[in-house]
């Protein structure tokens, strides 16, 4: 499945939510879902302002889930710095 647009918190916990269940009512090793985000988002995580200019910060996280309700949470994200050029 890929998905492109802007979505709010709710629908990606809900579908977070619908995830857990369907890894742990099956016989599947685990599941993952991929989130990959953009130099120009308006927000960083806990709602910070994203200062991209000059950073190149990309942002992209990994949650993969296990049928136990464990997960394992993989986040790659850029320093925040502005880059100075001499």
């Amino acid at each position: 499945m890929q998905w492109t647009g802007f979505f709010t918190t709710s629908k990606i916990a809900q579908f977070l939510e619908n995830l857990k269940g369907y890894v742990s009512s099956r016989q599947i090793p685990w599941a993952a879902i991929h989130v990959s985000g953009f130099e120009d988002s308006p927000v960083y995580s806990d709602l910070v302002e994203h200062r991209w200019y000059g950073a190149f910060a990309d942002i992209s996280y990994t949650i993969f889930f296990h049928p136990s309700g464990k997960f394992i949470l993989y986040d790659l994200s850029s320093s925040q710095k502005i880059l100075k050029y001499q």
